[in-house]
């Protein structure tokens, strides 16, 4: 009864590893699109007429003080 019990003894699957799910060649160029997705056009921010805002111009971007109402300050990062 042993030596049926061994021989029914199966190695465990490796199901869902890393080794396991690239094994199909590893031609991903199909898959990919030609061309790459254009990033779309971020809004521009419209800025309300009774609203007084600093403009600070600093190296890296330029910072907005908004005062009024809605006091905030919004730094816009340049490229």
């Amino acid at each position: 009864k042993q030596n049926v019990a061994k021989a029914r003894k199966t190695v465990p699957a490796r199901v869902g590893t890393r080794a396991t799910r690239g094994s199909s060649g590893g031609n991903l160029a199909g898959l990919l699109p030609d061309v790459m997705p254009r990033k779309k056009a971020v809004p521009k921010k419209n800025v309300k007429k009774n609203e007084h805002v600093v403009v600070v111009k600093m190296l890296t971007g330029t910072l907005y003080l908004h005062r009024g109402d809605r006091r905030r300050a919004e730094f816009v990062r340049t490229k």
